[in-house]
């Protein structure tokens, strides 16, 4: 039997590409709030990826 194509994607990489989506917002959004709150030498990676939620290898 041969296997369908689709044109849309799985599910599974629907929601891996939204999570993605996400990570990549925090870790864009997060350095902002965090540096003109405490400042650039105030703000460390670890108070980015606590507040974030986000690993160092997502970073």
């Amino acid at each position: 039997m041969p296997r369908r194509t689709s044109t849309t994607e799985e599910p599974v990489v629907r929601r891996f590409r939204r999570r993605a989506e996400i990570t990549r917002e925090a870790i864009l959004e997060v350095p902002a709030t965090l540096f003109s709150q405490t400042g650039y030498a105030g703000t460390s990676i670890n108070d980015i990826l606590a507040i974030s939620e986000t690993t160092k290898g997502a970073m």
